[in-house]
């Protein structure tokens, strides 16, 4: 019997050439409707064959003999996640350096020759072109000689310490993990929240049949294999001095260390990461993150060293202790926050690196002037000690991280300069933290920088012209405008730094005071005046665009897309409305400080009140829009939900100017 398609892998094949056959087989089937059949070795005859893997084994060199034999040599050269796509007569070769090679191959074909698109995790946003069987023949009848192998070694999403199941997140785990395979990125890192047996075990298959690599470790490291809970009453000497005083760390931010010089405390800590290891058989890699800026013991002994030096002692340490117990699980040592200058003296012993600068402005490429210089000439010493010590550098990235940039449709300007300098200098990979909140809005962002992980010679112009065209149709057009109008509006970058970043402003309504918003001290240009006025002003224009994206809309898939972004926009339009009355809160309250008791402060104080009114109205209503995301999957990029209580300091702000008892009624 003659079939239109056959896909012919060899019969030993393992898990991942089964899943490339899969996915090829089942989109071609969703493209012309004909389903290729699955041969395990020689294929039965077939108008058109795909082979997958080794090209004995499948039978590719016995049909096309050297040929054959030569790609499988080209592709091994290019290493084991490299491929190779042939075409050859009613065939396409497509051989990797590994498994995993192939799988790689098989996304490539199916985008670049097929047409399939996976902008989002989301199933629902995948692009499938439907086509006559036809149409296909010719499509892969046309010549094709292509190599690829990736820029990086390391392309990881880190999802940190926010759980799977957070509020806004609505993307599947095994939807997120597919999308991950498909734009070719290798690791997952998971937070402590999320590496409890049960969780690991559940997504271990997903990820070994894509060959993503599972890395676990967030902040919480310290508190989770030394927790003062269970030694602090037997054993206080382990943790930090500071400040004269043995306490133990109460969160994994701004909180203690643990005594890392400590023998019995290094011995114990170790000791529960290996038993920690050895329940969970299928983690890779372990990324050693201490308290998020915490202070660092002063003992005499950790005192002769710097906190770099230490810190990196004690990862060698915990490095060796796990080679010593057979475990083969790579160790991941930050260079971060009061630790990210190099060490003096301690050099890496079978650990990796991976520098974080933190506090950027994303305005600028990493390697402009503007961008922190102590940060960039870290890095670079950085880089010169992995070198002479074996080891590979990686970056910890929050290019995909927009939670800390803010409302931003359009992939970050700086990527593609910073992913082709980041290749120039030698990274050996990039660690790109995420979080859940913002799948949809960020997704764009998020999509590109995937891409120049693998290629950082993607064109942004090129990925931009194709998503418009694949993913919003006939409306590409305006909705372009609408994304552009919307990064002239929140032309800040700075990261997590409200006073710099007013689109961030109302998740640090705690920090506001009658200065906040002064153009001058943030650095706006004086020109554009009042910066929330202004962005009220810009939103309005923009809504006119969306409106008339909403009017011009025929299809029901693209009225679905533009709720999506309407609800998103929506959102932020509210929280831009809450800073216009925070804005009136701290002027009221800077006029009822400067008054003497009497009506005229009691009116400013009426005022504050009202307009604090006004704000928990507002951040009440996004809480009830983040509620509603979890069936709108817009995947919105805030949980404002803590800002209701972060209310509280401005009313007892307001309380305690009133029970002074200066206001006059």
């Amino acid at each position: 019997m003659s079939h239109t398609f056959v896909i012919a892998i060899p019969s030993s094949a393992d898990p991942i050439v089964h899943l490339a056959a899969e996915e090829l087989a089942g989109y071609v089937a969703q493209i012309c409707g004909e389903s290729p059949v699955l041969s395990l070795g020689p294929s039965a005859h077939a108008r058109y064959t795909f082979y997958l893997g080794n090209v004995v084994a499948n039978g590719a060199a016995q049909r096309y003999g050297a040929v054959a034999e030569v790609a499988q040599a080209q592709a091994r050269a290019l290493g084991g996640e490299g491929f190779l796509l042939r075409n050859l007569p009613e065939a396409t070769l497509i051989v990797g350096g590994s498994s995993v090679g192939v799988l790689y191959g098989v996304y490539s074909l199916l985008e670049r020759e097929l047409g399939v698109r996976w902008f989002y995790p989301d199933p629902r946003d995948e692009i499938v072109s439907r086509l006559p069987t036809a149409e296909v023949l010719r499509l892969l009848a046309a010549p094709l000689e292509r190599q690829e192998r990736p820029a990086f070694a390391l392309r990881m999403m880190t999802l940190g310490s926010f759980s799977l199941d957070q509020a806004g997140s609505p993307i599947e785990p095994d939807a997120l993990i597919s999308w991950a395979g498909r734009q070719r990125l290798n690791a997952l890192q998971l937070g402590w929240n999320d590496a409890d047996e049960v969780t690991m075990q559940s997504l271990s298959p997903s990820l070994r049949r894509r060959g993503i690599r599972l890395v676990v470790g967030d902040h919480h490291t310290y508190l989770k294999f030394l927790p003062p809970q269970k030694y602090l009453a037997e054993h206080p000497d382990w943790f930090a001095l500071v400040n004269g005083e043995r306490r133990a760390p109460d969160r994994w931010w701004g909180a203690q260390q643990f005594c890392t010089t400590n023998p019995a405390a290094r011995e114990t800590y170790c000791a529960n990461i290996i038993d920690f290891l050895r329940k969970n058989p299928g983690v890779d890699a372990i990324y050693m993150w201490p308290n998020d800026y915490g202070a660092w013991c002063a003992c005499p002994t950790c005192s002769q060293r710097s906190v770099a030096d230490n810190l990196l002692d004690l990862d060698n340490a915990t490095a060796r202790a796990i080679r010593e117990a057979g475990l083969s699980v790579e160790v991941i040592h930050p260079a971060y926050g009061n630790h990210v200058a190099p060490p003096e003296r301690e050099r890496p012993q079978g650990v990796s690196l991976s520098f974080c600068g933190w506090g950027r402005d994303f305005r600028y490429p990493w390697n402009d002037p503007h961008t922190n210089p102590e940060h960039r000439a870290f890095l670079q010493r950085w880089l010169e000690i992995g070198r002479e010590s074996g080891v590979p550098v990686y970056l910890h990235s929050k290019l995909m991280r927009l939670r800390g940039i803010g409302y931003h449709l359009l992939p970050l300007a700086v990527a593609a300069q910073d992913m082709r300098h980041y290749h120039e200098i030698g990274l050996a990979g990039l660690d790109f933290h995420i979080a859940h909140v913002g799948w949809w809005t960020k997704g764009l962002n998020t999509y590109f920088v995937s891409k120049l992980a693998w290629n950082p010679q993607e064109s942004e112009e090129e990925v931009l012209e194709d998503y418009f065209q694949h993913y919003w149709g006939a409306s590409q057009g305006v909705v372009r405008d609408f994304y552009q109008q919307v990064e002239r509006i929140f032309f800040h970058r700075q990261y997590y730094r409200p006073k710099q970043n007013f689109n961030l402003a109302h998740a640090k309504l705690e920090e506001a005071d009658p200065t906040f918003f002064n153009p001058q001290e943030a650095g706006v240009p004086p020109e554009l005046g009042d910066y929330n006025a202004r962005v009220l002003r810009l939103l309005q224009a923009a809504d006119a665009t969306l409106a008339s994206a909403e009017r011009q809309a025929r299809s029901l898939q693209t009225r679905m897309r533009l709720a999506k972004l309407r609800f998103s926009f929506d959102f932020v339009w509210g929280e831009q409305e809450s800073i216009k009355w925070l804005v009136q809160l701290v002027a009221r309250l800077a006029q009822a400080d400067a008054l003497p008791a009497g009506p005229a402060r009691n009116v400013a104080l009426n005022e504050a009140e009202a307009a604090l009114a006004e704000i928990a109205r507002i951040e009440a209503h996004l809480a009830e829009m983040i509620a509603q995301d979890a069936a709108q999957k817009s995947g919105l990029i805030w949980d404002p939900t803590h800002h209701l209580g972060r209310l509280g300091v401005w009313r007892e702000a307001l309380a305690q100017r009133r029970r002074e008892g200066r206001d006059v009624q």
